[in-house]
């Protein structure tokens, strides 16, 4: 009896095992997706640089290990996670990680417009896009941002220097000294 009762308990060990290492495998029923737009604090949150933020709060590590490309302003991430998704509502704002698993992240970036700024008679320093079929109808900010992520406005840069915008729909969202999707 002893040996029919231990060899019960063993095969339902075996099948209880099987069955959770089965379930491990299935994505889980309550997997959530949330998008936001990226968006730059210039010099509020760290004085004199630009922070990358989503949706005006800070980028976890958590979202960020599961990049495979920079983010840049105008970017729209779909993150798929259980859990809840809680934003501390400070500036800027905090996204809380503690029931949260990121299950994955994915990035739709908008088109990046080589420019150059240019001086004319009339005009003084203009921004020029180095394709002519591209007109700017907004400029939504006038500072560029740097590699090491300081900025400096539009104007204070010579003449002859390139820039690259982020185009929506013929507004420029943002500006980079560096084209911040060629690496």
């Amino acid at each position: 009896m002893n040996k029919t009762k231990g060899f019960a308990f063993l095969l339902g060990t075996c099948l209880l095992l099987g069955s959770l290492s089965a379930c491990s495998n299935e994505e889980p029923a309550d997997i959530q997706t949330i998008t936001q737009t990226v968006t730059v604090d210039y010099g509020t949150h760290i004085s004199d640089y630009a922070t990358t933020l989503l949706a005006w709060a800070l980028i976890p590590n958590e979202i960020e290990e599961k990049l495979d490309t920079p983010l840049i302003a105008g970017d729209e991430v779909t993150i798929s996670f259980t859990g809840d998704w809680m934003v501390l509502e400070t500036y800027p704002g905090r996204i809380v990680m503690d029931n949260i698993e990121i299950h994955g992240v994915e990035v739709a970036h908008l088109p990046i417009v080589e420019c150059e700024i240019q001086n004319t008679e009339n005009e003084g320093n203009t921004l020029a896009p180095t394709n002519p079929e591209t007109v700017f109808s907004s400029l939504q900010t006038t500072n560029v941002i740097h590699e090491n992520a300081s900025f400096q406005t539009l104007d204070s840069l010579p003449i002859g220097t390139k820039v690259y915008a982020v185009d929506k729909d013929g507004d420029a969202l943002a500006f980079y000294s560096y084209n911040p999707l060629a690496k």
